[in-house]
């Protein structure tokens, strides 16, 4: 198990690696000139290429990048443009709200997701399964802006019973936790359905029933176990995608969490800080990975890692 973790960590540091590497190119390409967005208009050419000067921006890229890499393994990513603060400081103070939005999203997206795929599985071809699956259909299919900007319109402007935008309390938290969870409600309810139409025919099932327990203990002691390793590998995976994907919802909801600050970055050609936004976005990826991997071995005691 030690050896299994040593070379899951070699690995994740190949993967922070190769993202580093990536965004410290892409955004290179964005267009604009930071040294000539940070001065005014009447800036002569001369005073641009001071500040580009002072920037690095003069450097060949692969020397940035070396400038760059070896000042981030001492946890140095720059100073933001915009901010005009450490680039970790003004990530990190954004990441607990955006931590807040994906948790609260994740616990409604598992809340209402597992009870419906379950119903929908136990009364299949009934009306609950077809109103389950056109459920999950609808979150799929809806992108999160369009939803983010309808549940405003519904229960902001038109029923006044939410807030719109902003965050501070609970109720602030609904309506972007509902748009950034739809799609992830929408996967587990039919990961869930499908994973228990194929255990509950199944001879340890029939055996369990044949024993005199209840429905209940049936479906969720023993049928619903069986559906958890596909459940906590997609789980984990839209856990990461929650952080990176919270730009959008975060930017319809004007959420001060670090989806804004990259949205923020990115207008403002802020190349530190487009860097840390999507370098720790990219960590926190990569240990929730590693996390869903040990799970395996405590869920399913049939798995082990060699």
């Amino acid at each position: 198990m030690t050896g299994y973790v040593v070379r899951r960590l070699i690995q994740a540091v190949g993967v922070v690696v190769g993202v580093s590497v990536f965004i410290f190119c892409l955004v290179r390409l964005l267009p604009g000139d930071p040294a000539r967005m940070m001065l005014p208009e009447s800036a002569s050419a001369e005073q641009v290429q001071a500040m580009r000067r002072s920037l690095g921006l003069d450097q060949p890229i692969p020397v940035q990048y070396v400038i760059f890499a070896s000042q981030a393994v001492r946890g140095d990513l720059g100073r933001s443009l915009f901010y005009g603060a450490p680039a970790t400081e003004v990530v990190l103070g954004h990441l607990p709200a955006t931590l807040q939005l994906a948790g609260f999203s994740l616990s409604f997206a598992l809340l209402v997701a597992v009870p419906v795929g379950v119903l929908s599985a136990v009364r299949r071809d009934s009306i609950w399964d077809f109103l389950a699956i056109g459920l999950a259909l609808a979150g799929q299919s809806m992108p999160a802006f369009w939803l983010g900007l309808t549940l405003i319109l519904v229960f902001a402007v038109l029923l006044g019973v939410l807030p719109a935008a902003g965050s501070g309390s609970l109720a602030h938290l609904i309506l972007p936790g509902i748009t950034l969870g739809a799609y992830l409600m929408a996967l587990v309810t039919r990961l869930v359905r499908s994973g228990l139409l194929d255990v509950l025919n199944e001879d340890y099932v029939r055996t369990a029933r044949a024993k005199g327990l209840g429905a209940w203990a049936v479906t969720y002691g023993h049928a619903l176990r069986n559906v958890l390793i596909p459940l906590i590998t997609v789980v984990g995976l839209q856990l990461g995608s929650l952080l990176g994907g919270a730009v959008i919802t975060e930017t319809v909801f004007a959420w001060p969490g670090v989806g804004t600050v990259l949205f923020t970055a990115i207008n403002a050609r802020d190349y530190p800080l487009i860097q840390a936004s999507v370098l720790l976005l990219s960590i926190f990826f990569v240990l929730i990975n590693l996390a869903v991997d040990l799970l395996y071995a405590y869920v399913d005691p049939r798995i082990r890692h060699a």
